[in-house]
């Protein structure tokens, strides 16, 4: 189980604008394939729901 990160922990984080909204992106010591695949598969349908 992936430990929570503390507030006095360096993480690496990126902050974009999506439409106007601030969003911060932080992420994991370890990469987490299960979770990258659902982010991933949540995109692809956004943008597919898009295009329609």
């Amino acid at each position: 189980m992936n430990k929570p990160l503390k507030s006095d922990t360096p993480k690496a984080e990126m902050k974009i604008n999506v439409q106007g909204y601030k969003v911060t992106l932080c992420f994991a010591e370890r990469p987490n394939l299960e979770a990258a695949a659902f982010v991933k598969q949540s995109l692809l349908s956004s943008y597919a729901m898009l295009q329609k």
